[in-house]
């Protein structure tokens, strides 16, 4: 799924940095795993979009083939 890369390194890299007390890197690894999440959310919502397009091409079609009969 879209952004779980992103999400998995920028938690790896804001836990690295909070356990050396690397401040850069932890705030780096946070940047990331939010890029991730937002990744995420945006690929669901193309994917409902896509879904729903296609429900309504099939419900026009299905209407098309029942006026045609």
């Amino acid at each position: 799924m879209a952004g779980e890369g992103d999400k998995f390194a920028g938690s790896v890299k804001e836990k690295v940095g909070s356990v050396t007390g690397n401040d850069r890197l932890e705030g780096e690894g946070k940047g990331q795993k939010n890029a991730g999440k937002v990744e995420s959310a945006v690929q669901g919502a193309k994917d409902k979009v896509s879904g729903a397009a296609e429900a309504v091409k099939d419900k026009l079609s299905s209407d098309d083939d029942h006026k045609r009969n």
